[in-house]
């Protein structure tokens, strides 16, 4: 009992700050599983190599060998069948009447994990329970209580179960890159505290449970790690324009469960205005074979046109593999700056005699920032200002890659440069 009650100093404190200790008051956010936390540190603390995994609060104090929760913790359903969905029996009645009811749930789901990582830490033939409780994140039993105190770090005031679950994941990326996520999904995903599980809404108690997991806990599953985008041919600017060839290399990380055999990048289209005129794959290994946790390599050339200016360019990569079908969203960067000209021949006109004449130039153009647009037969171009001599000299580009370029002025002298 005395754990139970330090241990909402180090809640209370933890949640929302350290200067707002009210993130878990029950009265201002119904679902609040406070009671869970001081619970779990008692468990956590007394704790012996005999104690098992079923566990009883306040025994001793209650004369009671039930203890003074609805039900024993314990990871066995038969012994604790408590989910997500409890919640709802609390609804309508007093935060003092529901608190720790609610914190029985939540607390069955902590000392579930609890248990999950001991025994995942055993099977991996490293150290389970650690009966040295002072040496934090050493051995399944203070892994899982130093999870829990960081969750209580990164949740939001007035955290919903959903919330701390979240923060609990966030806490294992952040310390263990990932190493327990799916144990932890699927340890709360059977509590009813799965992936597709909402909240309380404020002022009432009105859970949906979910047994669902995310998909990358159900198989392999791809990840985008990092990508680098090269251009190889063009104005040299490192941003993707217009009608420049450029190599894209994707690192891709099997974060799911199960490899990846014969994975290739079955298709790349545009999510955005931009087009891909053209794109080539090639992989980096023949054939691509990702283990868990591994990372792997593709490199595709790509051709784009219709850039905007300032728009990024967006990119769905679709993969195949013997084992899984999905895709990876890929945003790059396009020219949203550099107002420097890549001339690969010049050509030049000279209407200063007067006349309105069209010039018909076929070829493919460069699509540069320009702060002035203009049409001509609601055809977009390029303006480029420019003085030679006495002379007021503008260079025209069409804004597409793919057709041709018309040039119309009057008493003007013109120059336009082209593939």
């Amino acid at each position: 009992m005395i754990v139970h009650e330090y241990c909402h100093g180090l809640s209370s404190r933890l949640t929302g700050g350290p200067t707002n200790s009210f993130c878990l008051d029950p009265y201002a956010y119904l679902e609040s599983a406070n009671e869970g936390w001081s619970d779990f540190c008692s468990l956590f603390v007394t704790a012996t190599n005999n104690t098992g995994k079923t566990r009883t609060i306040g025994s001793y104090s209650s004369w009671d060998p039930r203890g003074i929760r609805a039900f024993p913790y314990s990871p066995d359903f038969d012994v604790n069948p408590l989910s997500y969905s409890y919640v709802n029996y609390m609804s309508g009645m007093q935060p003092a009447e529901s608190t720790h009811f609610l914190g029985t749930i939540f607390c069955t789901v902590l000392w579930d994990m609890y248990w999950a990582i001991i025994d995942f830490e055993e099977s991996e033939g490293s150290l389970g329970f650690n009966k040295n409780k002072y040496e934090s994140g050493v051995g399944g039993s203070n892994i899982a209580m130093l999870l829990v105190v960081e969750g209580l770090k990164g949740q939001p005031c007035q955290p919903s179960f959903v919330d701390s679950r979240d923060s609990i994941l966030s806490a294992d990326e952040n310390m263990y890159d990932r190493k327990y996520k799916c144990l932890i999904w699927d340890v709360f995903a059977k509590r009813g505290l799965g992936y597709s599980a909402k909240p309380s809404p404020p002022n009432v108690l009105n859970v949906t449970e979910s047994f669902d997991i995310p998909p990358d806990c159900v198989g392999p599953h791809l990840n985008l790690v990092s990508y680098e985008l090269e251009v190889s041919d063009g104005d040299g600017d490192k941003f993707l324009d217009n009608c420049e060839v450029a190599t894209l290399t994707l690192q891709i990380e099997n974060t799911g469960i199960g490899h990846l055999t014969n994975l290739t990048l079955a298709e790349l289209i545009s999510k955005s205005n931009a087009t891909l005129v053209w794109y080539k794959v090639h992989l980096l290994s023949q054939p691509l074979f990702l283990e868990e946790g591994e990372i792997g390599e593709i490199s595709v050339s790509l051709v784009a046109d219709d850039l905007s200016f300032g728009e990024p360019l967006t990119l769905d990569a679709s993969f195949m593999s013997s084992e899984m079908i999905g895709s990876i969203n890929i945003t790059l960067s396009v020219d949203a700056n550099s107002t420097d000209l890549l001339f690969h021949e010049m050509y030049s006109w000279d209407f200063s005699n007067g006349g309105d004449d069209w010039t018909l130039i076929e070829g493919i153009f460069i699509l540069e920032k320009s702060p002035i647009l203009f049409s001509v037969n609601q055809v977009g171009f390029l303006v480029i200002g420019a003085a030679f001599g006495m002379s007021a000299c503008l260079t025209y580009f069409r804004t597409n890659c793919t057709t041709s370029f018309q040039l119309c002025s009057t008493n003007l002298f013109h120059r336009a440069a082209l593939f």
